[in-house]
């Protein structure tokens, strides 16, 4: 019961603060998750972060979401299509390339299309959206799970009711630590122009020898 005036208070309030957002910015969750409007519900509690996974009741679902995948997802305001932390899934089948084929050489090295930062720029453009990118791969090859992602994700692995971290996700504050401490070990790389100390705000010339609030990497506060 709770949990569904959670939900309606929190689409009431998602709705004020988008009421003069597109219309095609509607609440949304990733399709193949097939969710129950119960189960919607769940996924929209601002106070829990829910693993959905495939029962063995829906057919359909174990179809959709694979090998009993589990999805969460970090609920940071009203989710729509355009969200950042939405998800697609896809089987990939990769066949033994014969040896005759293709040398290495001639193999793709990576993809270097722009369309998604293009479209990052057109979001922005379009509805003021501040965010960047999301994302999360898994791969299991050869009975080995190989995972990669940046941004705020990370993927978990549950095995008999324990839950197993796999990856860290990558926040503005770990990232900014992560810098920091690069700086600290390689002090070369700022140039001998700035410090991999933190301060609240550009210090001026007239302040050098003063007291001033910073942080270090290892710090939260000031």
């Amino acid at each position: 019961m709770m949990t569904r005036v959670k939900a309606v208070v929190s689409q009431l309030v998602g709705g004020q603060a988008a009421a003069g957002s597109s219309p095609q910015l509607g609440y949304s969750r990733p399709v193949f998750l097939q969710l129950s409007p119960e189960e919607r519900e769940q996924a929209a509690d601002h106070n829990r972060r829910n693993v959905i996974s495939p029962g063995s009741e829906s057919a359909r679902r174990r179809l959709l979401l694979p090998w009993d995948t589990g999805y969460a997802e970090v609920i940071n305001a009203g989710k729509s299509v355009f969200n950042e932390d939405q998800a697609s899934r896809e089987i990939v089948w990769v066949e033994r390339r014969n040896p005759n084929s293709s040398t290495a050489g001639e193999v793709v090295k990576g993809d270097r299309s722009t369309d998604k930062d293009q479209q990052i720029e057109r979001e922005q453009k379009a509805h003021g959206s501040q965010g960047g990118c999301c994302a999360l791969a898994v791969v299991y090859l050869l009975g080995k799970i190989y995972i990669a992602n940046a941004g705020d994700s990370r993927a978990i692995l549950i095995r008999n009711g324990e839950i197993i971290p796999l990856s860290h996700e990558f926040t503005p504050e770990s990232e900014r630590q992560r810098l920091q401490y690069l700086g600290y070990l390689q002090p070369h790389l700022l140039g001998n122009e700035f410090t991999h100390l933190e301060f609240p705000r550009r210090i001026q010339h007239r302040e050098l020898g003063r007291r001033m609030l910073f942080r270090d990497y290892s710090m939260t506060g000031w």
